[in-house]
């Protein structure tokens, strides 16, 4: 009896590694490194490839709540199409994306740093952001609520303009300790070059 049993407890091991194995095997997302912080238990997913001219290295938070990552993904995968279907021929295409995470009471924040090349003669950079807490993710209403015209002033001042569209310029935020920072580009509210302008407003 003892001997089936062990018997038993064996065959599972030996399925339940084979199937991690295929799981692994069949998709390009693998799950590399449990992280633990002060801020949120979550495991960073890679996704690697090389191949028909193209590399991709991006490394992404994976949470426990399944809307968000979606969310996530969604963006990415924006990028990977973008790079991948240029209708420019080379082999110098590429897409890096890493993150930052933030945290401000119940509230997480990632920011993406993206870096790209799809396929002409100078590198792209470029960012965004997603906040989210229990209840879901937080979209800018969430931030227009707290912007009091004091604030507004700040804003207009750092950007150096006489009036902002909230809209725009909240495209990309997150939530840090006791202050939000807004990531406006500079190409958005002038005739300027593509440039992130980084501001910081006390909540």
């Amino acid at each position: 009896m003892k001997h089936k049993i062990l018997l038993a407890l064996f065959l599972c091991i030996v399925i339940v590694f084979s199937a991690t194995i295929t799981s692994i095997n069949s998709d390009e997302v693998v799950e590399v490194k449990k992280v633990t912080s002060s801020i949120d238990n979550f495991t960073i997913g890679n996704i690697n490839e090389d191949k028909d001219n193209v590399k991709i290295d991006i490394y992404y938070p994976i949470t426990k709540y399944e809307n968000v990552n979606v969310e996530i993904m969604k963006k990415i995968q924006e990028y990977i199409s973008k790079v991948k279907e240029s209708e420019y021929k080379s082999d110098e295409k590429f897409l890096k994306i890493s993150f930052e995470d933030f945290k401000s009471n119940e509230n997480i924040s990632f920011k993406f740093n993206v870096e790209y090349n799809e396929g002409l003669y100078h590198n792209t950079q470029d960012l965004f952001t997603l906040v989210y807490n229990d209840s879901g993710v937080i979209n800018k209403e969430y931030i227009k609520e707290k912007i009091t015209d004091e604030k507004l002033d700040k804003i207009k001042q750092e950007l150096n303009t006489e009036s902002v569209d909230l809209d725009l310029i909240l495209k990309n935020f997150i939530l840090n300790e006791d202050k939000f920072v807004i990531y406006v580009n500079q190409a958005d509210i002038s005739s300027g070059k593509y440039k992130i302008l980084p501001i910081e407003i006390e909540l």
